[in-house]
């Protein structure tokens, strides 16, 4: 779909292809777009990719048995609401940003991701897959009403600030249910959540500023 904005896709199935189930780059473009009510499973990528993709919507859509679930990288002002995703090989939603240039400095962030209602759960396969991660230079993260159930890692963060964490249910990890990491998340506030059952523990707090 390149750089064309305003764009429905809805009540789908996508289902066996060899690269990500629905993908779009619209970098140039207004975003603006929206992926809903689909059934997408057992594609060779992700099953949704969004990139450079700001002011979009996934919504109600079942994401399962992909190599990764829903991605959207180097994306602002997204909401990711009322999906369910599991199973997939590798993580299952991924609010990213746009990454860094060669000097290591962010290119600019992903603002303004909202992660809520969705059930997200049984990640475990390979390379210490998570629910959830964010990373590339994330900021003003809202994960909100969401059941994370069963992963390696529930939530790993890392390059991610200014994150609302509020009426979650996190239940059953390997290692940690929540991974605030590699000493570059910042600002990270919790309410109302209940997390349990972690093999190594909680919450990782190697990453600076708590409320």
């Amino acid at each position: 779909l390149g750089t064309r904005s305003y764009w429905v896709i809805d009540g789908l199935e996508i289902r066996h292809g060899q690269g990500h189930g629905i993908g779009t780059w619209s970098s140039g473009g207004l975003g603006h777009n929206t992926i809903q009510n689909c059934c997408i499973h057992h594609n060779r990528g992700m099953g949704i990719y969004g990139r450079f993709n700001d002011y979009s919507v996934y919504r109600r859509n079942y994401v399962v048995l992909n190599d990764g679930g829903i991605t959207s990288a180097g994306s602002s002002h997204v909401l990711i609401e009322e999906n369910e995703v599991g199973w997939n090989d590798y993580d299952g939603v991924l609010p990213t940003g746009p990454g860094a240039d060669a000097e290591g400095n962010p290119l600019w962030w992903a603002d303004g991701v909202t992660l809520r209602h969705n059930y997200i759960h049984d990640h475990y396969k390979w390379a210490h897959p998570d629910n959830a991660q964010s990373y590339n230079f994330v900021s003003n993260l809202t994960v909100e009403d969401n059941l994370f159930l069963h992963a390696v890692q529930s939530f790993m963060m890392e390059e991610t600030e200014d994150t609302l964490y509020r009426n979650n249910v996190i239940i059953g990890a390997a290692a940690y249910s929540i991974i605030l990491g590699h000493g570059n998340t910042y600002n990270t506030t919790f309410e109302h959540n209940t997390l349990m059952f972690s093999g190594y523990g909680l919450v990782a707090h190697s990453g600076w500023g708590y409320h």
